[in-house]
């Protein structure tokens, strides 16, 4: 029995010792959901700390950019009053006796009326909120603001309301203190302005807010203006001294098949200019490339490839009159049939060698081919030619007085050092591999001759007596100076540039070529050779050798010698697989090649050859009675000259009696360019000369900086300095001088036309474009006056009723179809505009402009520089180097010249808001 009971008592006490771990597991959850309530307090309790810490932040960020916003606003009206205070000192200067003070009135009235017009109306009273002044105001400093992902800021009235209060300095025994302004107070005697209770509030997306206060007080600074006179550099004084800026740049826009010059003369029109001139024309033809070739770009002029724009056009049987300075093309001046080109000094003297003496630069000078009877005569001055005068109308005249410098040269260098030789660039060894026909795009760009095509032409370069087109009698002054650094050229690549053959004639003549053709009887020639006739038939040669291509055929399997030939081929019309292949003797040495020449058609020379002599005189002339001459040298002249090759003089002496053929030999008349160091100096130095008359339109005028000696003498170029002449980094002189973005924002796609009128007592303001001076003001009268004296001195009678004046600013889409209807003024166009009559001015045009009937264009500095210093308008398109005036301009900003906007702002009492 008790053995039962122990056993029994055993078995309870297992569940005993389950219920106790029961209630230990209940236990422990208890405490572990307390920590985890604990932890989840805590952890909500960081987080609203964040959020609080976050959304004071962003309303202290508000603060500091709507501080920064209200400073911005400060410093923005500063600098328009300073602006207007400058220009109008400028303006009104010359009326007014003391520029200084009223400049410095003009700034502080300003600038008080347009701080106040910002923050108030003007009326100089505590805003109210129900006014709405309170609610433009508050939109404005709530646009200074940003918000954050989450979190939004705004500003808002602390107490209710904006108070917005004005003071004026005061000084009492000594003292300068701040006092609100007074009944009978005007906006001139507000000295600082005070915005009080401006809140900003931050409030996150769960609700957290955090409000800050502060009270703004904007100081008006007092700065002592020092404005002087100085010059800007005579920049824009370079441009009124033009009367035509043509940059060609958007040609054949409306895709146009034909190719227009950014200067065009009307067939049959009589035209005359007076004042410097610039024209480009780099930019091609818009239509497809015909062809490329050595990463060149080709389009089409009529059947011809070309990769430029003639810079002037001078359609058939027109009369041109240049009286200039300066007259700048950056590519060709062409000539057609029965024009009469005059170009001369503005100075109405022919001086040669003066400083204010004509400056004229082309790419080339030509007579078009095809064409007849064209007259050019260059009265005296400097006449600058890259490339070469190419003389190819029929029965053209030339008359070249002063001085001429073809000063393009393509030499080749030694361990990198110049050696002044002509480069020749022939060294392929395949001899089909020059392809096709010739064109009118030769690559011998960069080499100076003279080349006659023309029958009949007439060169005269020793002084003539002659009648100009407008029937005036004149004997033309010697030639000074010649200078020919280039010679001429059989091109053997029509679309490449590096297959050039230079000859040895500075001067050459139609059909010089021939002599250069090597010999098929000669064995250091084509002797021996598989060349049976020179030229000989592509399909022969080929077929000889058994190839189907000249492309397989080299010099080395026909057995000649290619340091000695070179080949050229001319395709049959049509005709890609049949032609003719010429072979030309080949040697790079000019002085050798002008002694070739020189003997080959010299009688009685040991080299004579009087097969080529006759070749030469044939394609002179129908049976060498039609050539007229080409006269350079005479010894009575005294003239200067430096020739790379030979100058072959031509005199006509009867109508069955031969030419007579003379050579000068290769010459250093001009000692100094015997060194080729010194030739190359003095191609750099031209070229510099160039580049500072393309883009700073520099006529060098007596009194410029950089005039002294630079076109006076070349006596000692070696030791001249002038290459290093700097020139200013832009693309055009067109956007030089105009900010195009800002022409586009003012006219759009329309035009813009200012035509002024004069009244004889009350002036105008309209006429000037500064609408902040009334019409009733002293400067609108001294302008006006200014503008009538201008007009007067031009020859203008500006109180006639067919008479306008003004300002044209045009962007019209037409084609030539708008007009220059105004006789004096400022013209600026980007699309092609046309002028018929006179005009007295200047005219920018960044497409072409086309001269027709009896257009008759003046430059007259003065009033060119009125307009750009007085319209609104023409100033406000300008660049930012053109921003003020060439006459009074700035001088020192301020007596601090680092003011910021924290000098003129400050936050006060800033305190965080509780409510």
């Amino acid at each position: 029995m008790g053995k039962k009971l122990r056993n029994m008592t055993k078995m309870n006490n297992k569940g005993n010792t389950l219920a106790i771990v029961i209630i230990g597991i209940f236990i422990l959850s208890i405490l572990g959901t307390l920590i985890l309530g604990t932890t989840s307090t805590n952890y909500q309790m960081k987080a609203n700390d964040k959020k609080s810490e976050m959304v004071f932040y962003y309303s202290e960020q508000a603060m500091d950019e709507l501080y920064a916003g209200i400073g911005k606003e400060v410093m923005d009206k500063v600098t328009d009053s300073y602006t207007y205070a400058l220009e109008s000192y400028v303006s009104e200067k010359p009326g007014n006796v003391s520029g200084e003070d009223t400049a410095q009135y003009l700034f502080a009235r300003t600038l008080r009326k347009k701080l106040t017009d910002v923050f108030e109306d003007g009326t100089l009273v505590n805003t109210d909120p129900t006014t709405g002044v309170a609610d433009r105001l508050m939109a404005l400093l709530d646009s200074y603001i940003s918000s954050a992902t989450g979190y939004t800021s705004s500003v808002y009235l602390a107490n209710g309301d904006l108070t917005v209060t004005y003071y004026k300095k005061e000084t009492t025994a000594g003292n300068t203190v701040l006092t609100e302004l007074e009944s009978g107070d005007t906006i001139y005697d507000v000295d600082a302005i005070k915005i009080k209770d401006v809140g900003v509030k931050c409030e996150s997306d769960t609700g957290f807010v955090s409000s800050l206060v502060t009270d703004f007080d904007i100081n008006i600074p007092e700065l002592s203006l020092d404005f002087h006179d100085s010059a800007t550099g005579g920049d824009l004084s370079d441009l009124a001294r033009c009367a035509l800026v043509c940059e060609g740049s958007f040609l054949n826009y409306q895709g146009a098949t034909t190719t227009d010059s950014p200067i065009i003369i009307g067939a049959g029109s009589s035209v005359k200019i007076s004042g410097n001139v610039y024209a480009n024309g780099d930019v091609y033809t818009r239509a497809s490339a015909t062809s490329t070739a050595n990463g060149n770009a080709y389009y089409t002029r009529g059947s011809s490839l070309v990769r430029h724009n003639p810079s002037v056009t001078i359609q058939d049987n027109a009369d041109l009159d240049i009286n200039s300075k300066l007259f700048y093309c950056e590519n060709d001046f062409s000539i057609n049939a029965g024009d009469n080109v005059t170009i001369g000094n503005l100075t109405g003297t022919d001086s040669t060698n003066a400083e204010d003496s004509l400056q004229f630069f082309a790419r080339d000078i030509e007579t078009v081919a095809g064409t007849a009877g064209a007259s050019f005569y260059f009265l005296g001055g400097n006449c600058f030619v890259k490339d070469d005068f190419e003389i190819n109308g029929g029965d053209s005249s030339v008359y070249i007085s002063g001085n001429y410098f073809g000063y393009g040269l393509r030499d080749t260098t030694t361990m990198g050092i110049h050696n002044g030789i002509e480069a020749d660039t022939a060294s392929t060894n395949a001899i089909g591999a020059v392809g096709g026909g010739i064109t009118d795009e030769n690559e011998d760009k960069d080499s100076s001759a003279f080349i006659v095509n023309g029958k009949g032409a007439d060169v005269y370069m020793t002084g003539a007596s002659v009648t100009l087109p407008d029937g005036t009698a004149k004997t033309m002054p010697a030639l000074q100076k010649l200078v020919l650094l280039g010679r001429a050229y059989i091109d053997l690549d029509p679309l490449g540039t590096t297959h050039s053959y230079m000859t040895g004639e500075s001067v050459s003549f139609r059909g010089n070529q021939n002599v250069y053709l090597a010999s098929t009887s000669r064995a250091d020639q084509l002797g021996g050779s598989g060349v049976e006739s020179n030229p000989m038939r592509q399909s022969d040669l080929t077929g000889k050798y058994g190839v189907s291509s000249l492309s397989s055929l080299t010099y080395s399997m026909i057995g000649v010698d290619d340091t000695k030939i070179v080949a050229k081929r001319v395709a049959d019309s049509g005709s890609s697989t049949e032609g003719d292949i010429y072979f030309y003797l080949r040697n790079t040495n000019p002085v050798v090649q002008t002694n070739y020449f020189r003997n080959v058609i010299t009688v009685g020379s040991a080299d004579y050859d009087a097969d080529k002599r006759n070749e030469v005189i044939k394609q002179l002339g129908a049976d060498g009675i039609d050539v007229k001459g080409f006269r350079v040298l005479s010894r009575t002249t005294g003239l200067d000259y430096y020739s790379s090759g030979a100058i072959m003089n031509v005199t006509r002496r009867g109508t069955t009696a031969d030419l007579s053929l003379s050579t000068i030999n290769y010459t250093s008349g001009m000692s100094s360019l015997s060194n080729p160091a010194n030739m190359v100096n003095f191609v750099d130095i031209i070229n510099n000369r160039a580049m500072n008359a393309k883009y700073k339109l520099k006529d060098l005028t007596a009194g410029d900086a950089t005039a002294a000696g630079l076109f006076s003498s070349f006596a000692d170029i070696g030791s001249a300095t002038e290459e290093t002449l700097g020139t200013v980094s832009t693309d055009c002189p067109y956007d030089y001088y105009i900010n195009r973005d800002k022409l586009m924002d003012k006219i759009g796609d329309g035009s813009l036309r200012y035509t002024f009128t004069f009244a004889t007592d009350t002036d105008n303001k309209e006429i000037y474009g500064l609408a902040d001076i009334p019409a009733t003001d002293a400067a609108a009268k001294t302008l006006n006056d200014k503008l009538k004296s201008i007009l007067t001195n031009a020859g203008i009678n500006y109180n006639s009723s067919t008479v306008a004046v003004g300002v044209f600013l045009n962007n019209e889409s037409t084609n030539y179809g708008t007009t220059v209807n105004m006789n004096a003024g400022v013209v600026i166009s980007e699309r092609p505009c046309s002028v018929q009559y006179p005009f007295t001015g200047v005219i920018m045009n960044n497409h072409c402009t086309y001269l027709f009937d009896h257009a008759e264009l003046t430059a007259d500095e003065e009033l060119t520089l009125f307009m750009f210093e007085n319209v609104a308008a023409l100033k406000e398109i300008l660049n930012d180097d053109f921003s003020g005036t060439s006459g009074p301009t700035t001088g020192d900003v301020v007596s601090d010249n680092s003011m910021k906007y924290t000098d003129l702002v400050k936050k006060s009492n800033w305190r965080k808001d509780n409510n």
